[in-house]
């Protein structure tokens, strides 16, 4: 397989996870919408008196804990979409010989599990930039 060649299928891929991980945080979006009306339907029933105080704080612990493994499951899958893709950019950039792709590398969150927590993308982008400006 000539280099044209593989640079296409590897844009073929770097098309199918860049749609992957903006799927997979669409799905983290939805979560947080079934989380916030199933903690809304939960106060309600708590308000209504179907529920007591001790069945309501046991189905929030079992809520928090369900929805923290569910979006970690949900956000290592995007890191490792990310990590790949930024794998990609460096194959096809070292091939074209100059910075063709960049997104990933620049300004993405490149394979950061808790991206949300750990870490401000705005001044990991800044940093970035500062030091390919010194380069």
């Amino acid at each position: 397989m000539d280099e044209p060649e593989k640079i296409k299928v590897l844009l073929s891929e770097y098309n199918a996870l860049s749609s992957q991980i903006i799927s997979r945080f669409a799905g983290q979006c939805q979560l947080y919408s079934m989380m916030a009306a199933l903690t809304i339907g939960l106060l309600s029933a708590y308000f209504a008196h179907f529920i007591g105080w001790g069945s309501l704080l046991a189905l929030f612990v079992l809520t928090a804990l369900i929805s923290t493994w569910l979006w970690l499951d949900i956000d290592r899958d995007i890191a490792k979409a990310a990590l790949r893709i930024r794998g990609i950019e460096a194959r096809i950039n070292l091939s074209a010989g100059e910075q063709l792709l960049e997104w990933e590398t620049k300004w993405g969150r490149g394979g950061v599990i808790g991206k949300r927590l750990f870490r401000n993308p705005f001044a990991a982008a800044a940093s970035q930039e500062k030091r390919s400006d010194g380069e």
